[in-house]
């Protein structure tokens, strides 16, 4: 099953119904495509947002800086750091 089918539905009624394009010819399929894959887009973009800033609401910050300045990584802590 594909977490996106509701995506290709819409994108497939916007193309063909709503604009009434035949299938088959290669406009119909770059509206399709643009509109699906906005839509894929605009979604992981809104997941990954939310799930940045629950991070870094329930995790602080003050703590985190104090744990990466005792210990030492070498490198790895410069990486963590640009994460929050």
């Amino acid at each position: 099953m594909d977490i996106f089918y509701p995506f290709e539905l819409l994108a497939n009624y916007i193309a063909f119904d709503f604009f009434l394009l035949e299938d088959g010819s290669s406009l119909a399929h770059s509206v399709k495509f643009f509109f699906y894959d906005s839509f894929k887009i605009i979604t992981l973009i809104l997941i990954i947002t939310h799930f940045m800033s629950l991070l870094r609401y329930y995790l602080p910050i003050e703590k985190l800086r104090e744990f990466l300045t005792k210990h030492k990584f070498y490198g790895l802590d410069y990486f963590l750091a640009t994460i929050f």
